[in-house]
């Protein structure tokens, strides 16, 4: 499938390698594991269907691309979540789109009637190229990071604030094979 100048083939498990350098090039304060992505590509959800798709220029891998849905008994209102991006020396608004039109003609063609999609805030060419193509805002994430070096004192404290009430309380965490409670299962 030709995609502005890009060759889209479908994609196969030893691609979540790329896809996930390619994420993590984007947005290196957000690494991408490959084994874990590949794992995620190898164990697909019941009853969804899922095209991956990487975009080749001279038979190099620069661009991911994908589109996904529930089966439709399970989605009435056919809602499809659309994805893809390009290596940041191959990523262009006019690319990227190209990729989503793609995309969103694939889902449509399956019946799809809404499209979803998610950017990083910070991220002005993918959210431009979306909200040209229509998509525009429901909701927002919010993301926290933990610096556990710097907040180290803090935790340890909370922490054994935390078990000192838990004491107090007579709530114990442990493993089911150390439950004594006769009931265990039952109540699980």
């Amino acid at each position: 499938m030709r995609v502005a100048d890009l060759t889209m083939r479908p994609a196969k498990l030893s691609d979540a390698a790329f896809v996930a350098d390619m994420e993590t090039a984007i947005r290196p304060q957000d690494p991408r594991d490959p084994v874990t992505l590949e794992d995620y590509w190898r164990n697909p959800e019941e009853k969804v269907t899922i095209e991956r798709f990487i975009g080749e220029i001279g038979g190099v891998p620069v661009a991911f691309a994908v589109h996904r849905h529930d089966a439709w008994e399970r989605a009435p209102k056919r809602y499809a979540g659309i994805a893809g991006d390009l290596v940041p020396s191959h990523r262009t608004a006019a690319r990227l789109d190209a990729i989503f039109a793609a995309m969103e003609e694939r889902s449509r063609a399956d019946g799809a009637r809404t499209f979803t999609t998610w950017c990083w805030e910070d991220d002005t060419l993918r959210v431009g190229v979306v909200t040209k193509r229509g998509y525009r805002e429901e909701r927002r994430q919010r993301f926290w990071e933990l610096d556990l070096f710097a907040e180290r004192a803090k935790l340890e404290a909370t922490a054994a604030e935390m078990r000192a009430k838990m004491r107090e309380q007579k709530i114990r965490v442990l493993t089911v094979d150390r439950d004594t409670d006769p009931d265990k299962w039952k109540k699980l």
